[in-house]
């Protein structure tokens, strides 16, 4: 079966059983797409986030490192339900996938209170338990950021 056909049967609400974030932590509202190597998410940071009432009270904006958590949680995702999906000797129950690398980070815009962010992130590369990836956030129509990143698979148990 295909991640396509996998994202076709898979319920939205199960975001969580593909990681481990949760709320207030979980940037990821919607997937709207799932192939081998890409997923397209995205989030709407509400007003109300604890987040917006200290950066900056009175021009709220988005912090640009949960920018950044907005891309690893979709790639998380990701690679999540390609490891499910190819029923491979890695296993997401014993492993989770944390950030090796950041390169390239850039900041091409803000995100203020209630934008809707659409979330790629790509798989270039894997390497045993070691994804190397590229993120890309837009806003309308405009891109937020572009990233280069590597995600690895740790033991749980650390």
């Amino acid at each position: 079966m295909t991640l396509a056909e996998v994202y076709r049967k898979m319920d939205i609400n199960s975001i969580e059983s593909y990681i481990p974030h949760r709320k207030p932590f979980l940037y990821v509202d919607e997937i709207l797409s799932l192939e081998e190597n890409k997923i397209t998410t995205t989030f709407t940071p509400d007003s109300s986030l604890d987040f917006f009432k200290g950066h900056y009270p009175n021009q709220p904006i988005m912090p640009g490192v949960l920018i950044n958590e907005c891309v690893f949680q979709s790639a998380a995702i990701l690679i999540s339900a390609t490891i499910k999906n190819n029923k491979n000797d890695l296993d997401i129950k014993s492993d989770v996938p944390a950030l090796t690398r950041i390169k390239n980070a850039k900041f091409k815009g803000i995100v203020k209170p209630n934008d809707l962010l659409s979330i790629e992130a790509t798989i270039e590369e894997c390497l045993s338990k070691t994804w190397y990836m590229k993120g890309k956030v837009t806003s309308k129509n405009k891109t937020i950021l572009t990233i280069d990143y590597s995600v690895s698979l740790i033991d749980a148990n650390f």
